[in-house]
């Protein structure tokens, strides 16, 4: 049964709004303890010219700690929301919070060397040329569901998962970054009227902090209505076919 980008929001939703809820709940009790990312670096008083200079205390160690455990979590779930998506988009399954958690399994740890390897690439492609930093990582976007794919066939290699995401999207690379960019505008104009708003509204503390969880919230969700409308386009002009014809298990949604 064909889904459109909204019965396919729809039937996500609800785990999509928890798992926002939790990143923005996470971050911001993170830096109400001292222990963001800002905890890493120590800032020069106001009339010093030198740069900030990094922070070796015991706050840093476990700010680095918890920012590695929200790395991981963040990497893994993210994969597993975009396998749900593709489950959706190509069978109508219905799918629940659990079952983002596909790759907290045994190979687990292959996953996250996988997302790791991808962001390493993505930044080094940035670093080096910002433009093939932006088409690879607009190429991994179905890399979730790639995986999923590939996992269920019994293949865990890093680099064939991030070859087939590379070659599923040939061809698709400009409609990827259209919708992407199109949200990124809109969570823009969302961000600069929202602050403007708490300016105007002289909010500080509390309101501010409960201003920037929500507008996480819904920037998240504008752009995963992007992203579900992308993998839902690459499933029906096939392009999933190009790497797999015969992945009806994950219809079931089997862990491997």
């Amino acid at each position: 049964m064909r889904q459109s980008t909204s019965d396919i929001f729809k039937k996500m939703f609800p785990s999509l709004l928890v798992y926002l809820i939790i990143l923005a709940a996470y971050s911001l009790i993170t830096k109400l303890m001292g222990l963001g990312t800002d905890a890493l670096f120590t800032t020069p008083e106001p009339g010093q010219m030198a740069p900030p200079s990094f922070n070796p205390g015991g706050e840093s160690f476990l700010a680095i700690i918890l920012q590695l455990i929200y790395f991981i979590v963040m990497g893994l779930i993210g994969f597993g929301i975009i396998l749900s998506i593709y489950r959706i988009a190509r069978y109508g399954t219905d799918i629940s919070f659990a079952d983002h958690f596909f790759f907290f399994n045994r190979h687990g740890g292959k996953a996250f060397l996988t997302y790791v390897v991808e962001s390493l690439l993505t930044l080094v492609g940035i670093v080096l040329l910002i433009v093939p930093g932006i088409v690879f990582s607009l190429a991994m976007l179905p890399l979730g569901a790639v995986m999923g794919i590939n996992y269920l066939k019994g293949e865990y290699g890093i680099m064939q998962s991030i070859r087939d995401s590379w070659y599923l999207t040939k061809g698709f690379k400009g409609m990827i970054f259209g919708r992407v960019v199109l949200a990124g505008v809109i969570v823009l104009v969302i961000s600069i009227a929202s602050s403007f708003a708490v300016m105007a509204a002289g909010a500080a503390g509390p309101m501010a902090s409960i201003q920037q969880v929500v507008l996480t919230i819904v920037s998240g969700l504008i752009m995963y209505v992007a992203v579900i409308d992308i993998i839902r386009e690459l499933v029906e002009r096939g392009a999933f076919e190009r790497i797999d014809k015969r992945e009806e298990s994950l219809e079931e949604g089997e862990i491997v």
